[in-house]
């Protein structure tokens, strides 16, 4: 069960979706997806494995969802929008501030 709340240094480079947003994200490394997963086991995720997330990057603080990839890792998506604020672009290495939000109930 998760004591709340938790929170995550993760550091990453930012790839690109392709596609009309142009949505940036970054892969959270498998040492703390791995905790994520172990942390929520059991808890009610949304739509397919989604966990809802508090995120900061430099000054920019949003609530969002991180969700599973195909490596056991999961993915955090950076809007366009806020990619801009912060400057920030394909092939930057970022750090970012993940702070787990209770999901409610059990799966």
């Amino acid at each position: 069960m998760i004591i709340m709340p938790k929170v995550f240094e993760v550091k990453g480079e930012v790839k690109k979706h392709e596609g009309k947003a142009g949505w940036l994200f970054i892969h959270i490394d498998k040492e703390i997806s791995a905790e994520i997963f172990r942390l929520t086991k059991g808890m009610k995720k949304v739509g397919f494995g989604f966990i809802p997330v508090q995120a900061k990057l430099r000054t920019s603080t949003w609530d969002t969802a991180i969700f599973p990839g195909r490596d056991h890792r999961y993915l955090l998506a950076i809007k366009r929008s806020i990619g801009r604020v912060e400057n920030t672009n394909e092939g930057d290495r970022i750090d970012v501030r993940l702070t787990l939000i209770p999901p409610q109930g059990k799966e």
